[in-house]
């Protein structure tokens, strides 16, 4: 916890050596250099205190924009965002992916999202393996997946939030564009949204 300004006032009179010259009754022009003295002292230990504040993406306010562009954010397929909150979310996120390309990850990111999606392979039909009843797909559809949405994300404006947000965000094209970018080269994701 970062002392204040009366506190290091009586710190640094402590340090002052004793005598009728060190005048510690308040007035004069050392008791005024000394509180110029303990008004930056004050000032850099409660940025101290805000250094750790600023260490975690999460909670950092000042340094974000430092995060941002350690972790490569906004890329080039993701918009950028305005709220606070949804930066320091895509800052904590790329920093703790554990990648992959199963359909659980796929369907993990998009929650990170706000969206509750299913991932489904759109894997072409072969005899012999290929049972009755299922949709039968050309052997052109082989690294094609479909990513069921339900639902448009949509954010409002709460309490707490900065002045200058808007009132309302959609992330659906922050989505697909995060989504995109995951997915291996040679596969291509379809998005469906519905209700």
């Amino acid at each position: 916890m970062a002392m204040t300004s009366a506190q290091y006032v009586e710190v640094v009179q402590g340090l002052l050596p004793k005598g009728k010259l060190w005048l510690r009754n308040g007035f004069g022009v050392l008791f005024t250099l000394l509180l110029g003295i303990s008004d930056e002292l004050a000032r850099v230990d409660q940025a101290i205190d805000s250094i750790l504040e600023e260490a975690d993406p999460r909670t950092a306010k000042d340094l974000i924009s430092d995060w941002e562009n350690f972790v490569s954010l906004p890329d080039s397929t993701q918009a950028i965002s305005t709220l606070l909150d949804e930066r320091r979310a895509d800052v904590h996120r790329k920093l703790t992916d554990p990648g992959g390309q199963s359909d659980d990850v796929f369907a993990s990111l998009a929650q990170s999202f706000g969206y509750s999606v299913k991932v489904r392979n759109f894997t072409p039909f072969c005899a012999g393996t290929g049972t009755a009843g299922k949709e039968v797909f050309s052997p052109s559809w082989r690294g094609h997946w479909g990513v069921f949405a339900t639902g448009i994300v949509v954010r409002h404006f709460s309490a707490g939030d900065s002045a200058g947000q808007p009132l309302t965000s959609w992330r659906n094209s922050i989505l697909e564009a995060v989504i995109k970018k995951a997915a291996q080269s040679q596969s291509t994701p379809h998005f469906y949204y519905g209700s």
